[in-house]
């Protein structure tokens, strides 16, 4: 009767064994299988590129830039004038940024003409430290008379 009792306790070791394998095995390939996508779970970028065109209207130049999502568009600047890549005098004040001059072109007060913001081919409705940056973006700087000009 020990026998018995020994021969069934042996198999019921085994069953646990085998039972406890295959859960994990597949507890560990449903992790593996499933992505964020199957579950519903997008996930958010954490970088997006946007374009940088300075336009003084001689010539043009542009910059292709990986920015970190929820950057506003003076950040862009000031992020691409450490780079070397451009360089930039502005002033902060209370209502906004205002750009005196790029590459060292200034703004020419006298003559009406002065350093425009653009993005996507339209005049920005504010400023460069209140815009936030979207994937795909055109930034653009305009050096442009601006006496005919309906703001």
């Amino acid at each position: 009767m020990k026998k018995k009792y020994i021969y069934y306790e042996k198999i019921l070791f085994i069953l646990i064994i085998i039972l406890v394998l295959t859960g994990c095995t597949t507890v560990k390939t449903n992790l593996v299988l499933q992505n964020p996508k199957e579950l519903g779970v997008e996930e958010e970028a954490k970088e997006i590129l946007v374009t940088l065109k300075i336009n003084n209207g001689q010539d043009e130049k542009v910059f292709e830039h990986n920015i970190q999502k929820g950057k506003t568009a003076f950040d862009l600047m000031k992020e691409l004038q450490t780079k070397g890549s451009i360089e930039f005098v502005y002033e902060e004040s209370n209502v906004g940024v205002f750009v005196n001059s790029i590459n060292n072109i200034e703004n020419n007060v006298s003559d009406n003409i002065f350093w425009m913001f653009y993005v996507n081919d339209k005049m920005a409705g504010v400023g460069i430290g209140a815009y936030d940056l979207q994937n795909g973006d055109v930034v653009e700087w305009k050096y442009i008379n601006t006496e005919n000009i309906d703001f």
